[in-house]
């Protein structure tokens, strides 16, 4: 997988692939699994619902190192943007949509507990289809794969960015970002959780997160130079740094000022340290695995969560050992999901259009 970013005011592009940015969102996908997992087994990461602000910001500094110059001198149109994205995101997204309709399904059949009904579940794939929240009176964003609330989000960021912030100045951004930092602080601290954005009552609080964490990616893209990185095994540091703050256990009473700690102050340095120490490259094909099974595991773990552990508990599988069991399913389906599916998609759909296919870092 090839990154091309430009440095703001630099005269040639860097052109160079970020394995530990790789690795770096490949453990934060597997440890967004572990959380959700935490009906099914002990909770291995009790913040890793903070994963997403750290996807963000990695998607602002990956989208403006690519996209920003071009926007600007008209290279790209909005428009032109907007499909590239579409064309990244959604193949696998309609896969997460379609195993959340089959989970939801089967959920109806069985008449399981807080089953959708079958109205709800043709509502909840009409707009799904279109990438879109179901309206109310369901809750949550996104019935069907609740993850898919964060691809939502990110896609209005990112058409936010192609149409206005692209033309922002830094100093501007530097603005935004406070905005939105304090719009976090005051929801978050209202909602006694950053776990907010995934249904109507937080939506505004995870408008917030992304404007934050994405502009934040941005202002690091504009103010890389060719001269700012170096491989070293200390690029260890901020994957095990990452680790550590999504697996942090913290005495409720102060979880949520830790996790806004995390969010606003730690992820966007964990992030700049993943930008300036590059694996060996001994680390690098794993680092590379990591980095390709990211955006599948993220798009249809949740569905697939709830259909393994339903059919695990019928064959006498509980707790740790369902986990056991679908973790390695999981990464292994993902890597052949990646392979198989996700890139032919995408090659073929950039040959449609006339363009060649840019693997790229996404949430």
């Amino acid at each position: 997988m090839h990154r091309t970013v430009v440095s703001v005011g630099a005269r040639m592009p860097i052109s160079r692939r970020y394995y530990t940015l790789d690795a770096m969102r490949g453990v934060a996908a597997i440890l967004v699994v572990l959380y959700h997992a935490g009906p099914v087994t002990t909770i291995i990461a009790p913040a890793g619902y903070i994963a997403v602000d750290f996807f963000f910001a990695l998607s602002g500094f990956v989208i403006a190192g690519i996209y920003e110059a071009k926007l600007r001198n008209g290279l790209s149109s909005p428009q032109r943007f907007a499909i590239i994205r579409l064309t990244r995101l959604y193949p696998l997204y309609l896969v997460g949509l379609l195993l959340g309709m089959a989970k939801a399904v089967g959920a109806w059949v069985l008449a399981a507990p807080h089953a959708l009904t079958g109205s709800q579940i043709v509502l909840s794939t009409v707009f799904g289809l279109a990438i879109l929240p179901t309206l109310p009176p369901l809750d949550d964003l996104f019935p069907l794969n609740g993850p898919a609330w964060s691809l939502f989000l990110e896609i209005a960021i990112n058409i936010v960015f192609a149409l206005w912030l692209v033309h922002w100045k830094s100093r501007s951004l530097v603005g935004l970002a406070a905005l939105s930092a304090l719009a976090m602080m005051v929801t978050v601290i209202h909602a006694q959780s950053l776990n907010v954005g995934w249904n109507w009552e937080t939506l505004h609080a995870g408008f917030a997160r992304v404007t934050f964490a994405f502009t934040m990616g941005v202002l690091l893209a504009r103010n890389r130079t060719a001269l700012g990185w170096k491989v070293s095994w200390a690029a260890l540091i901020p994957i095990t740094a990452l680790i550590l703050a999504l697996c942090l256990p913290a005495p409720q009473q102060y979880r949520t000022m830790i996790d806004l700690v995390i969010a606003l102050l730690i992820c966007p340095a964990i992030l700049y340290y993943g930008t300036v120490l590059e694996c060996p490259l001994q680390l690098r094909p794993l680092a590379s695995f990591l980095g390709d099974i990211s955006y599948p595991v993220y798009a249809v773990h949740f569905p697939l969560l709830f259909m393994f552990t339903h059919v695990a508990g019928r064959a006498g599988l509980a707790g740790s050992s369902v986990l056991w069991v679908f973790m390695p399913c999981l990464i292994a389906g993902s890597a052949l999901l990646y392979h198989l599916y996700d890139v032919p998609v995408r090659r073929f759909l950039s040959a449609r259009r006339g363009a060649v296919l840019q693997p790229e870092i996404v949430i």
